[in-house]
């Protein structure tokens, strides 16, 4: 989707305050050689300082990356991959978007650039890089230093797509009832039951008018924008800690591990326990 970069400096702060950025992991090392298959909610980025890696998606078309190149994959996007030939990477986990799970850039297959076109991501990524290290070494000075690169990170992402011709999406004007209902189903909480209670108190809608004005502005159920939600907060949860699978399910409300780890095989095309060990292979 490529079109003129539209100017989104006039959006209002109230506006700009439902844009989600999160980082949830990085890392520059070796990658391995091995074959993968996932879908997750975040966008993915690797840029190949060596080896190589081939990217097939659902259709069977496959892209490949070799050394001096940015590969971007896009969010909710289900593919396999592989690494090969002693592939050094340097690999982000993130998500930036609008409420409701609105990428803030709408890609429909992956992307691969040369690192000398995509120059100010690079430094951006370095500079991330550097400050990288181990636990007793995190101190606020550092942390600080770290939010700043963050945010500089991201600033050079946006950038370097809006240059290369790809448009920023816009925060969606919703009904003031959809906004109440989607900030009660996205709370940081696990629960797998949606609170139509909670939510018909918040609004003075009932069920059917909820579901109606979701898929009105949304184009989406309440429970598919909820799952999305969940989803996204569980994967945060497998990349950033070692939290038992377990302990994970029971927090998110599932009685019992198979049906937790079905449910998110559904949703990633792997098992938690694979999505895990992909993570730890880094």
């Amino acid at each position: 989707m490529k079109t003129t970069n539209p100017d989104l400096t006039h959006l209002k702060s109230s506006r700009w305050s439902s844009l989600e950025c999160n980082l949830s992991m990085f890392y520059h090392g070796s990658a391995g050689s091995r074959i993968s298959a996932d879908k997750i909610p975040l966008y993915v980025i690797w840029r190949i300082d060596s080896g190589s890696v081939t990217v097939t998606d659902q259709n069977g078309v496959a892209t490949n990356a070799t050394p001096g190149h940015w590969l971007l994959i896009p969010a909710d996007f289900r593919r396999s991959h592989f690494f090969q030939g002693e592939a050094i990477i340097w690999s982000a986990h993130f998500w930036i978007g609008w409420s409701g799970h609105i990428p803030l850039f709408l890609l429909d297959h992956v992307l691969v650039r040369p690192v000398l076109q995509w120059t100010e991501l690079t430094r951006a990524s370095d500079e991330l890089s550097r400050l990288a290290g181990p636990a007793e070494d995190d101190t606020l000075a550092r942390q600080l230093s770290f939010q700043e690169k963050k945010w500089a990170w991201f600033s050079a992402f946006c950038q370097t797509l809006m240059r290369d011709g790809f448009t920023p999406t816009q925060p969606v004007s919703h009904d003031k009832r959809v906004v109440q209902a989607l900030r009660i189903l996205e709370r940081p909480v696990y629960f797998t039951q949606i609170p139509y209670e909670q939510i018909t108190e918040t609004t003075g809608l009932g069920r059917v008018q909820i579901d109606r004005l979701f898929m009105q502005h949304l184009g989406r159920s309440p429970k598919q924008v909820h799952e999305d939600f969940l989803f996204r907060q569980i994967v945060q949860t497998l990349l950033t800690s070692d939290r038992p699978l377990k302990q994970i399910a029971a927090g998110a409300d599932f009685r019992q591990l198979t049906n937790f780890c079905r449910w998110f095989k559904r949703c990633a095309g792997i098992s938690p326990k694979e999505f895990r060990q992909q993570k730890n292979s880094f």
